[in-house]
Order: C-alpha cells, then structure tokens, then sequence
C-alpha cells in the first residue's frame, strides 16, 4: 500500500504516507526503511523544508508496481469469467460511479488535505 501511494505521488513526505495509510509516522517510516533497502523507494530532502524528508519511487519500484497491478488484473478477469457479460457491464458501470463519487469527495485525511499544509515539496 506505501508503495502504490509514493507511485501515485511523485515526492511524498513520510507523514504523508503514514496519514494515507493510517499508520502512525514511526510505522511508516519503517515500511519506507524496508522498502528503500530492497530499492524501491528513494528518500531525499524537500526543497521546501529541509527537515521534512520526501519519498520518491525508483524504477525498480514502479516495476513492481506494475506486476502487481497486472497480476490483480489477471486475477479480477477470471473472477469476471463467472458473470455474464450484461453482469459485467453491470459491475463495471457500478464501480465507475463508485470511482467518481470518492474523487469527488476526498476524506478529510486524505492527500488532498494533508498536501493543504505545503509539508512536502
């Protein structure tokens, strides 16, 4: 999940991460620590705060990123076998609306918020 979140945003503090998460920002820290040593994240400073410290994914982690979603896009397609088509229209227009409604309205602990405080970058 840390990982999607540092994909999905290009220098994101390690507050940031923990918030969208939900883990404290001692247990994000050491998820980053784990994921720096395997190369999937880089940390560095922000240009806006040198004490705050951003984290940006590598290519080897947006490797990874990318076999994960392919494989859960495999996995949801033989799942989907089981529906009939109409279903599966179904399904799909259902979860776009879902999709929508929840950009529409962000959590208050969301991203959109925390990046509200300028913290990182």
């Amino acid at each position: 999940m840390a990982l999607k979140k540092v994909h999905g945003n290009h220098e994101f503090s390690i507050q940031e991460i923990g918030s969208a998460i939900n883990f404290t920002k001692s247990g994000a820290t050491r998820i980053i620590n784990r994921l720096e040593k395997k190369g999937y994240v880089i940390r560095k400073d922000s240009p806006v705060d040198g004490r705050i410290c951003c984290v940006s994914i590598t290519s080897k982690g947006t490797e990874a990123i990318t076999r994960i979603m392919e494989n859960y896009t495999t996995y949801l397609g033989g799942v989907l076998t089981e529906f009939e088509p109409q279903k599966v229209e179904q399904i799909k227009s259902t979860l776009e609306m879902i999709v929508n409604a929840v950009q529409k309205n962000k959590p208050f602990n969301s991203v959109a918020n925390i990046h509200n405080g300028g913290e990182c970058c």
